[in-house]
């Protein structure tokens, strides 16, 4: 799992992507993550 993202708000969203590195989660358990809405977090599902 790596991640790249671009864009306003998505300062947020990287620390989430760093995490999941760290634990070594695959993107499916990633995927499966409920998020607050609304919010920048709340698009991680259809970013995977």
């Amino acid at each position: 799992l790596g991640a790249h993202l671009l864009g306003p708000g998505y300062a947020e969203l990287i620390n989430i992507f760093g995490l999941a590195i760290k634990l070594g989660l695959t993107s499916r358990q990633l995927k499966s993550m409920t998020a607050t809405y609304p919010s920048i977090g709340s698009d991680l599902g259809s970013m995977l």
